[in-house]
């Protein structure tokens, strides 16, 4: 199970550097003071960069409200040159500052660069309706099948898990994919199973870097704990983050193993519900991907097992449903969701047509309500009635 105390802040110390370039002794605290007030900026940069580097927190209310005054001459299309590689080396300064930034800048540095950036800068924020907000607004850019960035859909994830958001869970469960395969056999074949057993439950690019500028610095997300990386977002799948300079003689160097890995698959999601419940994947497996095995008795037969079991599966979900309601999870009663049936045939002898695949069942989750049924265009009957 997960630690589910506050989240392990950004240790800057714990984060990779190649070639990581170290703050001239002539460089002080007043130096950094007046760069930064400067009206070049390339000058602001080097002083917001030497402010991250000496740790001067007493700068990180500045730095958040360059960030921010950046990122909104970035919206309007300003043409100010080298103001994207500003908004970086500021992204950066902040980071090493754990300066607690904004929602709306944290937004709209996420529509200009890879999330990574705003993903590490989230765990500041001071607010956690404001956090959870923000990240709820970035989950829904990444619609189930579009999830792009595994890294970044988990992160946000496992932000979302430590604040037990319910409206993140109401999303679980409309996306996580509920099936029921029967596994049609000959007489006498051995294993018949039910499926749900005996389950229950009770309770963007740099382009050129600039030559006055310092140097670049390249964040990544990774699953490796060995990268050396800092964990910013611990959860079923930790989260860690490294970051790195790049001198301007310097090429950009592949990221590190798993930084690259797109997609999400349904155990995701069955992790994230496991957490949420307490309990493994291997026991929700069964509850939201069942396979019964049933001896070929006739279309009759078959019908009625598919019905009981479905039934008994919905009856396990909504069970499931209340414990989470019953953890302070909210917006679950009246969450419509659907059981994809599947048969699969497995006699020896084929000569006798197994029956359609009924339609998938539909069903109401009420985990307030004890009394589970079925809902849909073919509901489901009580076990042991023909259809």
């Amino acid at each position: 199970m997960i630690d589910r105390r506050s989240l392990i802040g950004f240790a800057v110390t714990s984060i990779v550097t190649a070639r990581a370039q170290s703050t001239p002794p002539a460089v002080t605290p007043d130096r950094v003071r007046a760069l930064l007030a400067s009206e070049k900026i390339n000058e602001r940069a080097w002083g917001a960069y030497y402010a991250g580097a000496m740790g001067l927190t007493t700068e990180g209310p500045l730095i958040a409200r360059l960030l921010h005054e950046s990122l909104e001459a970035r919206r309007q299309h300003s043409v100010q040159r080298d103001l994207s590689h500003f908004i970086e080396i500021l992204a950066d300064a902040a980071i090493r500052l754990r300066c607690p930034v904004p929602a709306k800048p944290l937004a709209a540095l996420a529509d200009y660069w890879r999330n990574h950036l705003t993903l590490i800068l989230v765990q500041f924020m001071p607010s956690a309706p404001d956090k959870e907000a923000l990240l709820l607004a970035l989950l829904d850019r990444r619609p189930k099948g579009r999830e792009g960035d595994t890294l970044a859909w988990t992160a946000i994830g496992n932000y979302l898990l430590a604040l037990r958001s319910s409206p993140w869970v109401v999303r679980l469960m409309k996306e996580v994919d509920i099936a029921h395969r029967f596994i049609v056999v000959d007489p006498g074949s051995w294993g018949e199973s039910g499926g749900v057993g005996g389950l229950a439950w009770g309770s963007g690019g740099w382009g050129v870097w600039p030559k006055d500028f310092p140097p670049r610095v390249v964040y990544y997300l990774t699953f490796d704990p060995a990268a050396g990386g800092a964990l910013i977002a611990p959860g079923p799948r930790n989260v860690y983050a490294m970051r790195q300079e790049f001198p301007l003689d310097q090429p950009l160097s592949s990221s590190p193993a798993n930084s690259a890995i797109f997609g999400v698959g349904k155990k995701h999601r069955l992790e994230y519900l496991a957490a949420l419940a307490s309990s493994g994947v291997s026991e929700l497996e069964p509850l939201f991907q069942s396979k019964t095995r049933v001896e070929w008795d006739g279309d009759t037969a078959l019908q009625k097992r598919i019905a009981r079991e479905t039934a008994r599966q919905i009856k396990a979900i909504r069970e499931f449903a209340r414990r989470l309601a019953r953890s302070g999870i909210t917006g679950l009663d009246g969450l419509q969701l659907q059981i994809l049936i599947e048969i699969e045939d497995s006699r020896q002898s084929k000569e006798v047509p197994l029956p359609a695949v009924p339609p998938p069942q539909e069903f109401t989750l009420a985990p307030s309500s004890p009394a589970p049924t079925a809902t849909g265009s073919k509901p489901i009957n009580p076990p042991g009635e023909p259809r």
